[in-house]
């Protein structure tokens, strides 16, 4: 951290602690922005200055991508008009522009051994809020009854996160007793989710490591975590849709119908405002109405047709074949793992993804940078 300037310290410092309490606010009051839009906000503002670390390909792909959402949203609003889009559209153009900033972090952090150290503490965090608050009830955000949370407020969005952070911790070059504790931490908090979503990437994450490692200690663990599943009465009957648990399953499957529905019925794609309308028309059920369907590769469908996309294929492509090439196995089972979670969520465009996305841009542009300091991943 020493070679950061003080302003580049407290950007980075605000950034971890939004992150570390993430929507958590929400449960005492509301506000348009988030905290965490704030602070990326000010990282865009700072990253305006790093010129240097901009890739032209990049900047082309995001201001194609934002340049052609706002011209689709323009020609829709004689249906409905909603500021509120033209919003989304922007945190997303804003989140993704932060990345010559995560190369500026990433050249001049040599150790990383003190951050590593936030993740443990973030895991007790949540883990304490929700014994002290197991049965939360905000609005806005899904009731989840004795189902851990996170920062998220969603215990499927939190499982995603924690595989992901088991992904990096699998990878890490320098492992410690503390890097162990961790992963522990984070198997216990994947199984208190209840997450369907979060039990089958583990799942993967686990078998994928044994196949390319041949560790019996993956095989352990997959088999532990099956069995510790498999015997207890909640997951199962989760897994097995019954006993109220297929409620959720039933609306994913309704969503995803409501929004093959309203792209068949349209020569022209949507853009969010209208996805909510036609959805109102759809179900007559104004409360159940959304901006989105619950499955991205529709919800780009919706708001800018095929070529939106293709063009997140492409990139999504691009920079976990990059990943790859470049030694990052770490790096490019996230992109993997945020993209097959994306088909059934909206992972992709949730804030705290857009970020994780950014800082692998970046990461994968340090990888590229004859001084490169930075190891993370094997």
């Amino acid at each position: 951290m020493r070679g950061l300037k003080l302003l580049d310290r407290l950007l980075l410092f605000s950034l971890i602690f939004t992150l570390f309490i993430g929507n958590l606010l929400d449960v005492f009051f509301t506000f348009p922005l988030k905290l965490l839009d704030i602070v990326v906000i000010l990282i865009f503002i700072r990253s305006l200055v790093f010129i240097k670390h901009r890739v032209k390909n990049i900047e082309i792909g995001i201001l194609s991508f934002a340049l052609f959402n706002v011209i689709v949203l323009w020609l829709n609003n004689k249906h409905l008009f909603n500021f509120s889009s033209f919003l989304y559209l922007f945190r997303i153009f804003l989140y993704l522009q932060t990345y010559p900033f995560f190369v500026y972090i990433f050249l001049k952090i040599k150790s990383w051994d003190n951050l590593k150290k936030v993740v443990p503490l973030f895991l007790v965090f949540h883990l304490i809020v929700f014994s002290i608050f197991k049965n939360l009830t905000v609005l806005g955000y899904d009731p989840h009854i004795s189902r851990l949370y996170g920062p998220f407020l969603d215990p499927n969005y939190y499982a995603i996160l924690l595989v992901l952070l088991l992904t990096l911790f699998f990878n890490l070059r320098h492992s410690s007793n503390l890097d162990f504790f961790t992963v522990l931490l984070t198997l216990v908090s994947i199984f208190l989710t209840f997450s369907r979503v979060g039990f089958l990437l583990l799942l993967l994450l686990l078998l994928t490591k044994y196949l390319l490692s041949k560790n019996s200690k993956y095989l352990g663990l997959l088999f532990g975590f099956l069995i510790l599943t498999i015997t207890n009465n909640k997951y199962l009957l989760r897994m097995l849709f019954v006993g109220g648990n297929s409620q959720s399953f039933i609306y994913r499957i309704r969503s995803y119908i409501d929004g093959i529905s309203i792209y068949s019925l349209n020569l022209l794609p949507l853009g969010y405002n209208n996805i909510l309308i036609n959805k109102y028309f759809l179900t007559s059920n104004l409360n159940m109405s959304s901006s989105f369907t619950d499955s991205v590769v529709l919800n780009l469908l919706l708001t800018g047709g095929i070529f939106n996309l293709l063009i997140v294929i492409f990139a999504a492509f691009v920079l976990a074949k990059k990943l790859l090439l470049k030694g990052s196995i770490a790096g490019f089972t996230i992109i993997v793992f945020i993209l097959f979670s994306s088909f059934v969520m909206n992972v992709l465009f949730q804030p705290y993804f857009i970020i994780i996305i950014s800082i692998l841009v970046a990461y994968s542009l340090v990888l590229n940078k004859p001084l490169k300091r930075v190891k993370i991943s094997t």
